[in-house]
């Protein structure tokens, strides 16, 4: 069966009355298909609780969940359900590392009600904490809203702040609360809550013994003691089946526990930073990474899933602490901050969750920026582009986002995006001229006009530069040893680039940054992501004077090993283009051009545009178009 067709049953069982029972059971027998039909009421209760039960006996969770809960409290759909879901089946032991706003505390509130639901009488879960608000009001209290909303309850049961289990049951089993202070090395209280063979009738699956699960959150405040208990219950684990520890934490130091015992078998590393979300660490425990990056809320920068890392949240601890801080790579990455670190200036996941096609609507300005090369291992390579109005995005796997006001999301809202198109290199010449035709003939075959072409026109690319703006027209010169300009960099800046960057490289390359922050960077699939995403993810910076950045030079990037990084030379001159030549730069939350419309679902096929004039304020553009 599919998500979808439980839901559907989900929603029929309602106030389980009979007619809702028989209603929803049939539904289910249908979905089965199978021609058997229920006419009783307590018939379609048992038909439910069966198909329940044969779910979360096939560690199906993600239906099973869908059949006792609502949407609102378990969405099934979220990439960190899925990913925790996943790895949560095989695993006995399981250290789920994330960022704020991630689920991970709801996720195992369910995921234990689920445990005890499958097995009532003879399943033993603990949910730790380190004081006891959080315990109470956070996860037993999340225990006992879904034993109370289960649209198919575990009748006869004791229900108070620290426990649920069933009257007539064994006093060991059930859902009970256990706290750990954090003074404390050795707790002692896990000791003796391994499985027993106390079952009267064998199970098909678990035997003669009873099951322990022990789900515990906050675990970056957990001193090494309760790791040291988990001793008498890891000496149980055979498969997951009798014994499942799950912890949940921010990972907020190396130094910390838990941290310790989530390290890879080649140990914490900057280098993984981008690739490692799912491990197996070398003290045994299976590692799952939830990333603040990789919500879905985040990727579309429009909520998609209330309750997730939003994406002005995430650029918040940017904002805050830039993203070399601890609360960043903590809190918006779910990576341990680490001494030394070096200072990147686009994470290499930013690029290719940017990947895609943008809606434009109305009028654009085709555009081109060259890198020049002539000779020896350089190579020229020619950038080109869209820029205009759009009112959403398609990203590489067809999904559809439609841009809406931040204040009210029923609201659709246009803005500016940069597009990059194509991206290929041309063959190097000696000849500055030889090199100038070959720019001005694929620039007209592409409609391109030489006013939005840039072009690098330090040391020998000014050669190319002269021959075609006396021959062509006005290209526009990008002298890369110059300061950084007065321009803002976003419609809202306070302060002009020059007030923050060091050059016109650095002011370049935190330009294109900064717009990837503000959502207003689209790059086609057509583009080919190697070597340009590598260039792109592995450029460094430091401060200077005070409180200026500065990227390093090209020379001391070649000095690490890296080859010429034409590609992301090219790429970068584009955002600086827009700024000299047009008079509409994009924004964060001031967007240049608003549209209302019905929030009927219906594509957009007319738009009336209102132009807004904050996000203006290039008036000292000619100064350095020459």
């Amino acid at each position: 069966m599919t998500i979808p067709q439980i839901q559907e049953v989900h929603v029929a069982i309602g106030e389980r009355s009979d007619a809702e029972l028989i209603k929803a059971a049939n539904l289910l027998l249908g979905f089965s298909e199978t021609s058997v039909r229920v006419t009783d009421g307590a018939k379609a209760d048992m038909v439910l609780r069966q198909a329940c039960q044969a779910f979360l006996d096939d560690d199906n969770f993600i239906l099973g969940g869908c059949m006792l809960f609502p949407e609102h409290l378990f969405n099934p759909y979220p990439k960190y359900t899925v990913d925790i879901v996943n790895t949560y089946v095989p695993a006995n032991m399981m250290l789920i590392q994330g960022s704020n706003s991630t689920s991970k505390s709801w996720l195992i509130s369910i995921l234990a009600y689920l445990e005890w639901w499958r097995d009532p009488a003879y399943t033993e879960v603990k949910m730790a904490a380190v004081n006891e608000n959080h315990l109470k009001s956070t996860l037993m209290a999340n225990i006992r809203n879904f034993h109370r909303v289960a649209a198919l309850p575990i009748l006869n049961c004791i229900d108070t702040d620290n426990y649920i289990g069933l009257k007539d049951g064994l006093p060991d089993m059930g859902i009970r609360g256990v706290l750990f202070p954090q003074g404390q090395e050795s707790t002692g209280r896990i000791r003796g809550y391994r499985p027993k063979p106390i079952r009267k009738v064998k199970h098909p699956r678990f035997g003669m013994m009873s099951r322990t699960r022990f789900f515990g959150d906050e675990g970056q405040s957990w001193k090494a003691g309760p790791f040291k208990d988990f001793g008498s219950l890891q000496s149980s684990l055979n498969g997951p089946d009798p014994v499942k520890i799950v912890i949940a934490y921010n990972p907020d130091g190396l130094d910390k526990p838990v941290v310790e015992h989530a390290a890879p078998i080649q140990g914490w590393s900057m280098s993984d930073f981008g690739t490692l979300y799912q491990w197996k660490s070398k003290m045994g425990w299976d590692v799952i990474r939830l990333d603040g990056a990789l919500s879905e809320n985040v990727i579309a920068r429009q909520i998609i899933y209330p309750g997730l890392q939003t994406y002005e949240g995430y650029l918040l601890f940017i904002r805050t602490g830039g993203d070399t801080s601890a609360s960043y790579y903590c809190k918006a990455r779910g990576w341990p901050p680490m001494k030394g670190a070096v200072n990147i200036i686009i994470q290499s996941d930013v690029p290719n969750n940017c990947r895609g096609e943008a809606d434009f609507i109305g009028e654009i300005t085709k555009w081109a920026t060259v890198d020049c090369a002539y000779q020896g291992e350089d190579t020229t390579v020619i950038t080109t582009g869209r820029y205009g109005l759009a009112s959403g995005w398609t990203d590489q796997n067809g999904v559809q986002s439609i841009y809406v006001s931040h204040e009210d999301q029923k609201i659709r809202q246009a803005k500016h995006i940069l597009q990059y198109d194509q991206q290929f290199e041309v063959a190097n010449s000696e000849d500055p001229t030889a090199l100038g035709f070959e720019i001005k003939r694929i620039c007209e075959n592409m409609g391109i006009k030489p006013e939005h072409v840039a072009i690098d026109a330090t040391g020998v690319g000014f050669g190319t530069y002269s021959h075609l703006k006396k021959y062509w027209g006005p290209v526009v010169a990008i002298f890369w040893g110059h300061k950084a300009t007065d321009l803002n960099v976003l419609s809202e800046d306070q302060l002009p680039a020059s007030s923050l960057y060091g050059n016109i490289i650095s002011e370049m390359w935190f330009t294109v940054r900064r717009w990837f922050e503000a959502g207003v960077i689209i790059i086609s699939p057509l583009i080919a992501t190697n070597p340009l995403f590598r260039e792109l993810s592995t450029r460094r910076y430091n401060r200077v004077r005070g409180s200026l950045l500065q990227v390093e030079g090209k020379r001391e990037y070649k000095a690490r090993g890296n080859p010429s990084p034409d590609r992301a030379d090219s790429f970068i001159q584009a955002p600086m283009l827009i700024r000299l030549v047009h008079p509409v730069l994009p924004g964060l939350h001031v967007e240049s051009a608003n549209v209302t419309t019905k929030d009927d679902g219906k594509k957009i096929d007319s738009l009336d545009l209102i132009p807004s004039y904050l996000a203006m304020g290039n008036q000292e553009t000619t100064r350095y178009l020459n």
